[in-house]
């Protein structure tokens, strides 16, 4: 007589991470700095957001450089939830940019100046 013996299975259980919505500005920062999913980067966006006002130089400085890093999507979506010509993220490059808001800034002041020019100078005639 062939007597086969069958192995039990073991079925090992999965957890689903659910999106952890960051509760500091520091936090934010962190899982925008790591590869995140796209509702946890709007997560952390919609906290930076929140504090945009109360964050320090360095906070901003910080964020600029880690969202001009990101996929374009999570650029686009933190154009729209924060007004990146506010101040404070000059060294932020905006999505389909390769300048710097500082230097897209410095940019148009110098075409205000240009533009302005030939005004002033047929009024001096």
């Amino acid at each position: 007589m062939n007597v086969s013996t069958v192995a039990p299975t073991t079925t090992i259980p999965t957890t689903t991470s659910l999106p952890i919505e960051p509760a500091t500005p520091e936090q934010a920062i962190e899982v925008l700095s790591e590869i995140s999913t796209p509702e946890e980067a709007q997560a952390a966006i919609e906290a930076i957001a929140a504090n945009i006002d109360t964050l320090t130089g360095e906070q901003l400085d910080e964020i600029a450089q880690v969202v001009s890093q990101a996929p374009t999507e999570v650029k686009r979506e933190f154009e729209e939830q924060v007004n990146i010509f506010g101040g404070g993220l000059d060294s932020y490059v905006p999505a389909d940019s390769n300048v710097t808001v500082g230097q897209r800034r410095a940019l148009v002041a110098i075409g205000a100046v240009l533009a302005a020019a030939p005004v002033l100078a047929s009024r001096r005639k």
